[in-house]
């Protein structure tokens, strides 16, 4: 797998909603906007860290589901775009 360039705006606006729905569906949306905003700086790394970890981790999402999260997590614009969908389901 490798970290392409970034996606297009639709295909992230998709990725955002699907992890915030299932966020809140889980009732976990204080401890999910804790976590990334205290590691939005290492976004980057964590982008990095996935693709390390894809080839091992791929039965559990699928290969397409890890390089959409490992580019998501690649840009801190949409860490941020998905802290605030995830705070507009409190």
């Amino acid at each position: 797998m490798e970290i392409r360039a970034p996606q297009s705006s639709n295909r992230n606006d998709e990725l955002i909603e699907r992890i915030a729905a299932w966020i809140a569906k889980k009732e976990l949306q204080v401890p999910a906007v804790l976590y990334l905003e205290i590691h939005k700086p290492l976004a980057g790394v964590a982008s990095a860290f996935i693709s390390f970890l894809a080839p091992g981790l791929d039965w559990i999402l699928g290969e397409k589901r890890m390089e959409d999260l490992a580019n998501l997590l690649q840009d801190r614009r949409e860490v941020e775009r998905l802290i605030a969908r995830i705070e507009e389901y409190k």
